[in-house]
């Protein structure tokens, strides 16, 4: 990394260290059609104790407009988001440490919830 990622937090996500692992759950049963991304609320726990509990529009900017962003930007250099591709939008809380034996849990309203024990 180039910078601590507390002196300029752009820089440190352009280099990937917020982007290392990532936990994805089953699909929703709902088209995403059916789900607004900015009503979403999400409530975090790590060993039982609450992290965060926030709705997404107060967290993250426009989704849409962000994955639109990026279509636009790869396409002007000839490229494109590819089928079966996660693209992260965002992140509903601020980055914080993880510890061996930390068991995470996120409930997303209308999307389902999702857990993880780090070893």
């Amino acid at each position: 990394m180039r910078v601590p990622i507390r002196e300029d937090p752009g820089l440190g996500i352009a280099d990937g260290i917020a982007g290392w692992s990532w936990v994805v759950g089953d699909a929703s049963p709902e088209p995403a059609s059916a789900l607004d991304p900015k009503t979403i609320r999400v409530v975090a726990r790590k060993n039982g104790e609450m992290v965060f509990d926030v709705v997404s529009r107060d967290a993250v900017d426009d989704q849409y407009q962000s994955i639109a962003d990026l279509a636009n930007t790869l396409g002007a250099r000839g490229r494109a988001i590819e089928a079966g591709q996660i693209v992260l939008t965002g992140s509903f809380g601020t980055p914080v440490p993880l510890v061996a034996g930390d068991h995470w849990e996120a409930e997303l309203s209308s999307v389902g919830n999702v857990s993880i024990t780090l070893r």
